[in-house]
């Protein structure tokens, strides 16, 4: 048993440090900008806003840095034959995962802290992590199974956050203060949960172990048929596909593309279950319709994350090992083997590389559609239902503000979650991803050392230089993209001028939909970001034939 332990361990720290440090420091690189774009400006810490905006980053440094233990524990599946019980099965798989959440949450707090002179508090949040980490391995564990295996192992975590916003304020309130002093209560609460959660596990990886389902109910299986027809416009197929394009469209759609809509789905279903439960508890319909629309306006920033996220998903082709029953879904990223390497099979389909890539862009652009027409669609109901409530007109959000922000977001959701799916779909994510988050730490420590021995006027000529360079060094990029992908027959000449014809409107947009003229080095940066998002076209049939001919 010991030497069984060992292995676990082993395997974790030594074949998984690069997925932990990865996701850490990309998980983490997030807040320390922000923060290091506050830090020049005075700052009120204990502001309503700043401490909202505190509580909304911790979920977000939770989640990158879990996926990258997710990723270098592995699926627990694949330990259903090992020489050990359940019990210390799931104990050696849980706990070092909690140990190393916490410790994650207290370091970069405590950075933090140090660097910018905030105060955060990190006790609190460490020891909500750990226990946070044991309730998600229900939801890790069995999620895959069935959709009654979704939605109770995602009850939890939702109690979870919810409880840890109530640290902050009310259960369904705004943060209005931080979480400073940790009471007994509060302790073996969590305590509580972190054994609840292990016990139930235990018995639910037994189950799984055996082969068992979760037993099904009959409003989550109603709920599971709505959904199927929902992503499938219709409850099977009783006929042929014609081509095999339209083929390769409804199984990328059905395994993949439903990745992003399910989780704004998910995010709209828990704000309205905080509406409701605010606007029973604290009354208020008008502040309730404030407050949501607020909220409703942070997560947009938080669109183009989860959106970058899920081009994980969209561009995973192995050929490998799969989880038993079920097609390749999110827990793909996090098995063993390459989840971006193409097996012999999906190279030998009768498929081409522009049709392939062709399916690729239809799904981003369905996926991404769809999800920001839902979040587009809610928030028109909820200033709908503010007009019919009363609320001010000065208490809505600008039409200036969102004339651009909501733009903004579908575009910065697409570019991210077409180039990641580029970069997995060539092969080589691992390399790409390394080497952003080196870049992304290396500009972050170099901003810091310039700051503290180079004059202000030195860092204003540099910070052109640099918006300079790395525009060009966009723009130029792009187009040899393109020169190549047309020399190697992977794009038409009509594609072409389709995507010169894209990114002179979108970079047009740009100039006209912000409130205030642009500087020319911010118009020319926002012109480089414009290219990105016609990218793809010619990236994405590349990376698919550099890794189906390796």
């Amino acid at each position: 048993m010991r030497s069984i332990a060992q292995a676990l361990l082993w395997e974790m720290s030594v074949r998984g440090r690069w997925q932990i440090l990865m996701f850490f420091l990309l998980g983490d690189a997030i807040p320390l900008l922000v923060y290091f774009a506050l830090g020049r400006a005075a700052v009120d810490t204990g502001d309503p806003a700043f401490v909202m905006m505190h509580v909304m980053f911790l979920p977000l440094v939770m989640f990158h840095f879990a996926v990258g233990v997710v990723a270098a524990q592995g699926t627990l599946s694949r330990l259903y034959l090992a020489p050990i019980s359940t019990a210390e099965l799931v104990a050696w798989h849980m706990f070092p995962g909690s140990l190393l959440l916490a410790g994650e949450v207290a370091l970069i707090l405590w950075i933090e802290n140090l660097y910018f002179g905030f105060s955060f508090p990190i006790f609190g949040p460490s020891i909500f992590a750990a226990a946070a980490w044991s309730a998600s391995q229900l939801f890790v564990c069995l999620s895959h199974r069935t959709f009654t295996g979704f939605a109770v192992a995602l009850a939890p975590i939702i109690a979870m956050f919810g409880w840890l916003n109530s640290r902050y304020g009310a259960w369904f309130a705004q943060p209005e203060h931080y979480w400073t002093e940790v009471t007994i209560s509060e302790i073996l609460t969590l305590l509580s949960v972190v054994v609840v959660s292990y016990l139930v596990t235990v018995r639910a990886i037994a189950r799984d172990r055996c082969g068992e389902y979760v037993p099904s109910r009959k409003f989550l299986d109603w709920l599971a048929r709505i959904w199927e027809k929902i992503v499938s416009l219709k409850e099977g197929r009783s006929q042929p596909f014609s081509t095999p394009m339209q083929a390769q469209l409804w199984y990328e759609w059905r395994c993949r593309g439903v990745g992003l809509p399910i989780i704004v789905s998910l995010a709209i279903f828990v704000f309205t279950i905080v509406f409701v439960g605010s606007l029973i508890v604290l009354g208020d319909p008008m502040q309730r319709i404030r407050d949501l629309q607020e909220a409703l306006a942070f997560c947009g920033a938080v669109f183009p994350v989860a959106a970058t996220l899920s081009g994980l998903l969209l561009g995973s082709i192995s050929g490998g090992t799969q989880v038993r029953h079920h097609n390749s879904t999110l827990r793909s990223v996090s098995v063993r083997e390459d989840f971006d390497q193409m097996g012999s099979f999906p190279a030998s389909l009768p498929t081409a590389n522009t049709t392939w890539a062709a399916v690729i862009l239809r799904t981003a652009v369905k996926s991404t559609g769809l999800s920001w027409g839902l979040c587009l669609g809610v928030l028109g109901i909820v200033m709908l239902a503010g007009y019919v409530a009363g609320v001010p007109h000065s208490q809505f959000l600008a039409f200036d503000t969102l004339k651009w922000y909501l733009p903004l977001t579908l575009l910065a959701a697409w570019t991210g979650m077409a180039n990641v799916s580029t970069t997995v779909l060539s092969g080589r994510f691992t390399i790409f991803a390394t080497g952003f988050v080196v870049l992304v730490f290396t500009a972050i420590c170099g901003s810091v050392l310039v700051e503290q021995l180079a004059s202000d006027t030195f860092q204003h000529q540099l910070v052109q230089i640099l918006i300079v360079l790395i525009s060009s060094g966009i723009l130029s990029g792009t187009m040899i993209a393109f020169i190549r992908a047309r020399r190697r027959g992977l794009v038409k000449k009509s594609e072409m001028y389709q995507s010169l014809l894209v990114w002179l409107t979108v970079s047009g947009l740009t100039m006209v939909l912000p409130p205030a003229p642009l500087a020319p080095l911010a118009c020319l940066s926002m012109v480089a970001f414009a290219s990105l998002a016609v990218l793809p076209v010619a990236t994405i049939p590349m990376a698919i034939a550099w890794n189906r001919h390796r």
